[in-house]
């Protein structure tokens, strides 16, 4: 079993709600999914987002420019 970011996202949400702290998610991901898991900055990146309330969901978040799509004809 691979680690799906929305998945990684919603558990670093739940720990930080229980007052970890990035280095221990990290940790735990790793030993989890080895393979698989998010960098130990996208974690630190979620986790302060978290707990500044910039990010209050762990929907993405929209992005501005083109979609990032492509058409052959």
């Amino acid at each position: 079993m691979e680690c799906d970011y929305n998945y990684a996202k919603f558990y670093c949400y739940v720990e930080i709600k229980n007052e970890s702290t990035a280095k221990d998610i990290y940790d735990k991901l790793t030993v989890a999914f080895p393979d698989t898991h998010p960098a130990y900055s996208t974690i630190k990146l979620w986790c302060r987002d978290f707990n500044t309330n910039r990010r209050t969901s762990c929907d993405d978040q929209p992005r501005s420019g083109r979609p990032r799509t492509s058409r052959s004809e």
